[in-house]
């Protein structure tokens, strides 16, 4: 006696046309989901890896201004208020293309990447250096100094970017004008 089907019928074992096209239907589904879910991997991944060196090169050129002293005048600036000086920006002697051999804090104010050291290519960097107030609701304000004496405090505002991104990461600091200078 023989076993198994007559030859005339399918074996059980193959597959039909059906459940072939079934299968790679099922399978090219799965693949694109599983290459849609990697791709949002990588965007995060790579989201994440700028946001870390954002907030590394703010907090680095952050250090690299608050090092310096509040004003030119120093100690004569932090004795009497009419000694410190009346405009924020870089001195005559001081370089645009050299910010190591800036004085005090303001010298940095209107920098960007083009007159500091660039971090990264691809990364840019600004600096913003105002004198400050406390405002009505407890919160710190900008405040011009048109004669002196000038607020004691410099609220500094440090930006930094990816080239053609929007995304940003901003870090602000503020210094005073006694004791330490």
């Amino acid at each position: 006696m023989r076993r198994g089907n007559p030859p005339w019928l399918p074996s059980k074992k193959a597959l039909t046309l059906i459940e072939l096209i079934f299968a790679m239907v099922i399978l090219g589904l799965a693949v694109t989901a599983m290459m849609g879910a990697l791709g949002t991997v990588s965007r995060n991944a790579t989201f994440s890896e700028d946001t870390a060196r954002l907030s590394f090169f703010t907090e680095s050129l952050m250090e690299d201004v608050m090092a310096k002293k509040f004003d030119n005048n120093g100690t004569n600036c932090c004795i009497n208020a009419n000694y410190c000086t009346l405009a924020l920006g870089r001195d005559a002697n001081e370089s645009a293309s050299n910010s190591f051999n800036f004085n005090d804090i303001d010298d940095y104010n209107n920098c960007n990447d083009n007159s500091v050291t660039v971090p990264a290519p691809g990364f840019v960097r600004s600096v913003n250096v105002t004198y400050a107030t406390l405002g009505a609701n407890n919160t710190w304000q900008a405040a011009n100094c048109g004669s002196l004496p000038c607020p004691g405090q410099k609220l500094i505002t440090v930006t930094a970017n990816r080239t053609g991104s929007t995304y940003k990461v901003t870090l602000t600091g503020m210094k005073s004008r006694c004791p330490g200078n």
